[in-house]
């Protein structure tokens, strides 16, 4: 299995985002329907721990909830106050949100920390990082 390893704004895994799904071999992934949001497809990868959600065919972002390679630490399970250590930046935007559980019931508070420079959510519960969400940095 490749390692999921980040380039903030380019790509994690070697996917890179703003890429066709049609680029990558259809051997190495598998379509995902999602319930809760018709608004993209889901792909999830054989050989690199993530899901990338596609939009009009363009990989649009890469959800990590295994592993996520920064630096060489994997950010996933990592404390978020050891995360600030290797990115003193503030958030952009934090937020407090429950995640559903797969019945559709409420489930956990999490807390995501928006950092736009780096085109990274990171999903927070009791100060660990459970989920990072990948995508390019829009320039405005």
């Amino acid at each position: 299995m490749k390692m999921a390893e980040l380039t903030p704004n380019v790509s994690v895994g070697g996917i890179f985002f703003g890429d066709s799904i049609e680029n990558y071999d259809k051997r190495q992934f598998e379509y995902e329907s999602d319930i809760l949001s018709r608004a993209y497809q889901s792909y999830s990868f054989a050989d690199i721990p993530v899901t990338a959600c596609v939009e009009d065919g363009r990989i649009e972002s890469i959800t990590c909830e295994t592993e996520c390679v920064w630096q060489g630490t994997n950010l996933i399970n990592l404390e978020y106050d050891a995360f600030v250590v290797i990115y003193p930046q503030k958030p952009d935007k934090i937020d407090r949100l429950t995640v559903m559980q797969e019945d559709g019931s409420d489930g956990e508070e999490q807390d995501v920390y928006d950092y736009d420079e780096l085109g990274l959510l990171l999903w927070v519960f009791e100060n660990k990082i459970v989920t990072v969400i990948a995508s390019a940095c829009e320039e405005e």
